[in-house]
This record gives structure tokens, sequence and C-alpha cells, in this order.
């Protein structure tokens, strides 16, 4: 008789995705490879816009399964900001915690581009996975958002044409209407 254990692995990747572009989309789709569940935590959930955040929880969740050939493994779970690193690692850990519990193992992915990543290192109990260390060099969803919040342009080269079909539509029913 033979016996096949079947490990189910959680990924869990966590960001704000404020203006998903081409790196996020490698990002997600090579810890899709390696997981059976990718969890993606948007940080940064809150009711209302700001500059730094245009994108409601829902829009962003939108684009970044618009970027996926197969959305089915993926889910999006929102993490609000917090006032300290301790409150916000702990909501990580309950998000997690609440969506873990049929998975033998929780697997970390991550890209480390500059000191924002470092609570990467802050989940010592998941199974670390730096996703492909250099790609995308350069690539930050920064001046991706500020000129395309100020023009209602983006870079076709940096971003998915789906997520500009949606970012279009958005500018001209929401962001055109709003401008100050």
């Amino acid at each position: 008789m033979i016996c096949i254990i079947h490990y189910m692995i959680l990924g869990v990747l966590i960001g704000r995705f404020q203006l998903p572009h081409c790196g996020h989309e490698a990002l997600i789709n090579e810890a899709l490879r390696k997981c059976n569940h990718l969890a993606i935590l948007l940080g940064s959930y809150s009711l209302f816009r700001t500059s730094k955040n245009p994108f409601m929880f829902t829009e962003r969740s939108d684009m970044l399964r618009m970027m996926l050939s197969d959305a089915g493994n993926v889910s999006f779970h929102p993490i609000r900001d917090y006032d300290t690193d301790t409150e916000w690692l702990a909501a990580v850990r309950d998000t997690v915690y609440g969506i873990s519990h049929n998975y033998s193992t929780i697997r970390l992915f991550g890209y480390k581009k500059d000191e924002s990543s470092y609570y990467l290192d802050k989940f010592p109990e998941y199974e670390y996975n730096l996703v492909s260390e250099g790609f995308h060099e350069g690539l930050s969803s920064t001046p991706l958002r500020v000129e395309y919040l100020r023009t209602g342009h983006i870079d076709e080269s940096k971003v998915p044409e789906k997520v500009i079909i949606y970012l279009d539509k958005l500018y001209r029913s929401y962001f055109l209407l709003h401008a100050p």
C-alpha cells in the first residue's frame, strides 16, 4: 500500500499595491507556482482615499485579479494601518491564522526592494521565499501612481493592459470628476 501525503501550502503576499504593475504580476505568478493557495493581504485598507492610497480595497483586488490568468487560487484580505508595528504584525498574524487551518505550511512571499520591505523579516514562524531577487529593478508604484493621478496616463510598458483599461475607466469616472 502506498501512502501519499499531500502538503498543502498557503502562500501569503503582503502589499499595498497602490497601483499594480508588471513587477507585482511577476511576483504573484511566481508565488502561485509555489503554493496551493495565495492569500494577498492588501495593506493600508481604509474607507477614504488619500494621495498616497487613492485606490480602495475592491479596486486593488479587482486590478490584481485582472492580471491573473486564473484567480481561482487567490483570495484577498484587507489589512488596515496601525499606529505601531506591533499592532500591524498582530493583525497580519490574526488574518493568516484565520485562513490557514487547512494548510500544513505557511509560506511568505516577498521581494526586498528597499527599506519599506523590512516587515518581511518580522514573521520567523512562516517559511520565507524571496522571489526573484532583482527582477523589475527600479519599478515602483509611487512614480506610476503620481503620474496617473496628475495626468490620467500610465506607462504601458510597466502596467498590464487590463489594469490600464480599468484605470482609464476609473480615472474618467472618479478622479477626473474629483480633481481639485
